[in-house]
């Protein structure tokens, strides 16, 4: 007889770990995702075929349009991505940034277009004080946002290397078009930081001048048209709504935000 995978139960170690690392437990959540990592790593293999772990429809997708494969694609629901991403995030707040980056590309053979773990690779290149890497690394996630939140705090990773190299105009109208996708204090912040760095309380750009200095500076306003069509497709695929009504309607929610024009 087959044995039944509890994936409910598996998966719960990584909320565990996520709660621990928030108490910054980072001994006891290390063991949990390590043992998670041994005990599902191997349910990913499958003859003639590839199983990955996906977020979502629209990550899915996004995968199977990007990367040409020539072996079937399967949904696990397992989450090997996150902990090794959770990993990596440990071993930046513990200084390790050579082990973050071996966690991290670990985690993209489970799920190669896994925004938060691009992210992740974002934040090591910066704590370790790596800039050029760092504009990389951000450069390289563009083509899998999907989301106004990530959106937004890709223009704030730039924002923040553009602060570094006293491109002020840049950066500023940055974290300013950050501002249209999400609000988030700390934008604000850079945004008063740069103003005293101008020793000018009163600096500011108008949205329309920004937009211009971003496009200016060869870097894309909104997410790429064929990520946009994707999500069109799937806000008006009718199974989908019936199957799961809550993702089409963050899809919508996320396209109200990314569809806007900005004035």
């Amino acid at each position: 007889m087959k044995e039944t995978i509890d994936y409910v139960s598996l998966n719960k170690k990584i909320i565990e770990a996520s709660k621990l690392i928030g108490e910054k437990k980072f001994k006891e959540a290390k063991e949990i995702l390590l043992s998670y990592i041994k005990e599902t790593k191997n349910l990913y293999k499958k003859e003639n075929a590839i199983n990955y772990s996906f977020k979502n429809m629209t990550e899915f997708y996004l995968f199977v349009n990007t990367f040409k494969v020539n072996k079937e694609v399967y949904w696990i629901n397992l989450k090997c991505d996150e902990a090794y991403r959770l990993l990596g995030y440990i071993s930046v707040e513990e200084k390790d940034y050579d082990k973050a980056l071996k966690y991290l590309k670990e985690s993209f053979k489970y799920n190669p277009v896994n925004i938060k773990s691009f992210f992740e690779v974002v934040e090591t290149h910066k704590m370790s004080g790596n800039l050029d890497k760092m504009k990389e690394s951000i450069e390289s996630l563009y083509d899998y946002i999907y989301e106004e939140t990530s959106l937004a705090r890709f223009y704030r990773n730039l924002g923040f290397y553009y602060i570094e190299k006293e491109n002020y105009d840049l950066a500023f109208s940055l974290y300013l078009i950050s501002l249209e996708y999400k609000y988030n204090n700390f934008a604000l912040n850079e945004m008063v930081y740069i103003r005293q760095k101008l020793n000018d309380p009163n600096f500011i750009i108008d949205k329309k001048d920004a937009v211009k200095i971003i496009k200016e500076n060869n870097i894309n306003v909104g997410i790429k048209k064929h990520v946009l069509s994707l999500l069109k497709n799937l806000s008006s695929d009718k199974g989908l709504k019936k199957k799961d009504p809550n993702y089409i309607k963050s899809i919508k929610d996320s396209l109200d935000v990314l569809t806007k024009t900005i004035k």
